[in-house]
């Protein structure tokens, strides 16, 4: 997943910028893959935060870990909009009173915004 670019959702992430609002990457991913896409991804440094598991010995479904870039953010949960490809980390975030969507394709995503009303505050991908 990590090794590919989607440049829709890259575009999103710009459109959501430019609309005054926040994103962040919060990823299980290891540190060896981390470094890969440091090195491969410019547009990694475009997120306002970026929080990797490994670095704090916690990982997605913790709810520390959703906590922590809460608060990196500084917004409340319902503040917030988790995308997210494992249905057992989209429940952790509802648990939290953060509004989440399991991720599978843009399509089914711009579905998905649609249908919970999203499309009035953010832009379609």
């Amino acid at each position: 997943m990590w090794t590919t670019e989607n440049r829709v959702m890259l575009d999103w992430q710009l459109a959501i910028r430019q609309r005054g609002m926040l994103t962040a990457i919060l990823s299980n991913m290891g540190d060896n893959v981390l470094a890969s896409v440091e090195r491969e991804f410019d547009w990694i440094h475009r997120f306002d935060a970026l929080v990797w598991s490994y670095q704090l010995h916690i990982a997605k479904p913790d709810p520390a870990i959703y906590c922590h870039v809460l608060k990196q953010l500084d917004i409340q949960p319902e503040e917030a909009l988790f995308l997210d490809d494992k249905l057992v980390n989209i429940e952790a975030a509802w648990a939290l009173g953060i509004q989440a969507i399991q991720f599978s394709t843009v399509e089914r995503l711009r579905a998905d915004l649609i249908a919970t009303g999203l499309e009035s505050t953010l832009p379609l991908p």
